[in-house]
């Protein structure tokens, strides 16, 4: 007679451990999409770091080289600056749409704490009408 964690299936031994409880959560549709679809958030990292880079390297080339060509040397300027802050602004923008996807998370994960609440309540009422 086999174990009962273990099962056995078509002549395969399967061994099952047991969990404590198991959390279910419901989501909405729109949750469910906007978590299927991901969040844009990676892709405004992606281009704010390339962006800094490509910055960083301009700025770089100004300070450690002579330029003796002033529209060489604005171009450089124009560039460096430019790149610096879209890259700073498209963090900014990232930092904000990484929070959105973090609050239909948490706000997923509190129905938990606020039914396991609501539940307990109801419960020891129900003891103390009886």
């Amino acid at each position: 007679m086999p174990n009962q964690n273990e099962q056995t299936s078509s002549g395969v031994k399967i061994n099952r451990g047991k969990l404590g409880s198991i959390s279910l959560y419901e989501v909405t549709e729109d949750e469910l999409n906007l978590l299927e679809r991901g969040s844009p958030a990676s892709t405004y990292l992606n281009f704010s770091i390339g962006l800094l880079s490509v910055g960083i390297s301009f700025f770089l080339s100004i300070f450690s080289t002579k330029i003796d060509d002033i529209k060489i040397y604005v171009v450089f300027w124009v560039i460096a600056l430019v790149t610096t802050i879209a890259g700073i602004v498209l963090f900014v923008v990232w930092r904000q749409a990484n929070k959105s996807t973090e609050n239909v998370i948490q706000r997923i994960k509190n129905r938990l704490a606020t039914s396991s609440s609501t539940d307990s309540q109801e419960s020891s009422s129900q003891a103390e009408n009886q």
